[in-house]
């Protein structure tokens, strides 16, 4: 610190001095006296400029000498600079076409697929196989671009749709092998997607909502390996649809996604014979449908699940011995269906509802001895629009199943009514 006090009264610079004799005086008792001094020794930057002072000739050649260096320097590194920023405009270049390239083909791609969704003229059901063609190729080209862009998560969501539709037009092919292979492998991308973002809600919906469709097509066989494993998948679609339900911001697909898996755990119930877990499975899936009716009762779309909800609680009632219930209930299910605009959900998704309604009310009025007239009358109904679908639409499954389930019912009604001839 005595240092530090000398330097300061011995500056050269008057500005670095004491400013009286009084302020040396001061530092000087309170170094006496260990107290801190006022004077601040000199920063190495001061300490710099004092001596490039002392040497200013040295300074000044060091100066010039590397003033140039940086010059020589500089004028290779923006010689270099050049080259290379010139290099990489021409593959940005390149890539950027490649990328414009293949954004067009695939949004060409995602128009086709749309249109083979969506178009009412492939609706038809004789159009299925063409669909089914369509549908195939662009599902080719998803699986080669998606494998070499495996981290592009939007690509590998389309992929997933497109296995999702093929499964769909197989089913209504009735290939159940293809048809459980697209859908087994729309689940295991969904799957993917949810473990690379386990947060993403709509990754999570679509896992349930394939879970739940390949529990209802699994629940169709009869072996009891897919019956365990179409319970197990139900069950997973249940705990995905149960936790975005508790969602703060509860969106409608999300309650309907919920009211599928409901739908679904309840068939499986049934299945087993166990009606007292079924019960409240069914009728809380059909709760939650009238509740999105309330919400929204313009939605065609809504009518018609709520519908179907009622016809599938139905046959809960009439297998389980309630014909009063089931009766009543499929009364409900043919009112609300008539609010049902067909061309919001196809002539051929609402023709095969027809048929499937008619036919289970049909069954559980031949049960109710002032209703056996009334269920001929149903299947009759039920025989004429799948028979027709059937000569027109030889492709599609469920007419000649439906056509063969009623007729089959309609046989045995006369048979136990003693008119042999027509069950012949």
């Amino acid at each position: 610190e005595l240092e530090t006090i000398i330097h300061k009264s011995l500056a050269k610079n008057l500005n670095e001095r004491y400013a009286t004799a009084e302020e040396l005086a001061d530092d000087l008792r309170a170094f006496r006296e260990n107290r801190p001094i006022k004077a601040k020794p000199p920063t190495p930057l001061q300490r710099a400029s004092k001596w490039a002072r002392r040497h200013k000739t040295f300074v000044n050649t060091a100066t010039v000498a590397i003033t140039v260096a940086i010059a020589i320097s500089g004028l290779l590194l923006w010689r270099e600079r050049t080259r290379t920023l010139a290099a990489l405009a021409q593959v940005s270049e390149q890539r950027q076409a490649a990328d414009e390239s293949f954004q067009l083909a695939r949004d060409t791609v995602d128009s086709l697929l749309t249109e083979i969704s969506e178009n009412e003229l492939l609706d038809a059901p004789a159009m299925q196989p063409l669909r089914r063609q369509l549908l195939t190729q662009a599902l080719t080209y998803y699986t080669t671009v998606a494998a070499k862009q495996s981290n592009d998560d939007s690509l590998q969501v389309e992929l997933s749709k497109a296995y999702w539709r093929v499964g769909e037009i197989n089913h209504l092919l009735g290939d159940i092998t293809k048809l459980r292979q697209a859908h087994e492998r729309a689940l295991e991308i969904r799957k993917q997607l949810v473990r690379n973002s386990p947060d993403n809600t709509e990754h999570q919906y679509y896992l349930a909502e394939s879970y739940s469709r390949l529990a209802k097509h699994y629940r169709a066989g009869r072996e009891e390996k897919q019956l365990a494993y179409g319970e197990e998948l139900a069950q997973q679609a249940y705990q995905i649809a149960m936790r975005l339900s508790n969602l703060h911001e509860l969106r409608s697909k999300h309650l309907d996604l919920l009211a599928e898996t409901l739908l679904r755990l309840g068939d499986f119930r049934r299945f087993d014979g166990d009606f007292d877990a079924a019960e409240p499975l069914y009728t809380k899936a059909a709760e939650i449908r009238e509740e999105l009716v309330k919400r929204d009762s313009e939605n065609s779309e809504n009518h018609w699940e709520l519908a179907d909800a009622y016809r599938v609680l139905g046959n809960f009632f009439r297998d389980s011995g309630q014909y009063d219930k089931s009766f009543t209930t499929y009364n409900k299910a043919f009112a609300t269906y008539r609010k049902v605009k067909v061309e919001d959900i196809g002539q051929l998704g609402f023709d095969r509802w027809l048929v499937l309604c008619n036919f289970d009310l049909a069954t559980v009025q031949w049960l109710l001895p002032d209703q056996q007239k009334e269920a001929v009358t149903h299947l009759e109904q039920a025989i004429a629009i799948a028979r027709r679908h059937k000569k027109s639409n030889p492709a599609i499954v469920w007419p000649r199943y439906q056509l063969g389930s009623a007729l089959q019912f309609l046989a045995r009604i006369h048979r136990e009514s003693e008119r042999y001839d027509q069950a012949t």
